[in-house]
């Protein structure tokens, strides 16, 4: 808060204060403070989103896809030149709302 120009020790006590832990769901006690201090790196904000789904996004009314990406996709250069291999993988190599392999929650 200090690096945001927020000074006021009672101002960060009492934010502090009113974000308890919650060990019982602590990828959202977790997750959502990530989210708020990455607020300036968005891509790694996003990767964190995915890592423990927290916080709970909803996606635009006006957006183009109706969920949150969840992958990048493939490259046509990878698409192009390696589409055996990137086939065995992925289904569809475009679709940036598919999860990961790893990605099951």
């Amino acid at each position: 808060m200090e690096y945001w120009g927020i000074s006021d020790a009672d101002v960060i006590n009492n934010y502090i204060s009113a974000q308890p832990y919650n060990v019982s769901n602590w990828k959202a006690s977790i997750g959502i403070q990530k989210w708020i201090s990455l607020y300036t790196s968005g891509t790694e904000a996003w990767a964190e989103w995915r890592r423990l789904d927290q916080p709970v996004l909803e996606p635009s009314p006006n957006g183009v896809v109706s969920s949150i990406p969840t992958k990048m996709p493939y490259p046509q250069s990878e698409r192009t030149n390696n589409a055996t291999s990137l086939g065995a993988v992925s289904s569809n190599p475009i679709n940036i709302t598919a999860k990961v392999w790893w990605d099951v929650n």
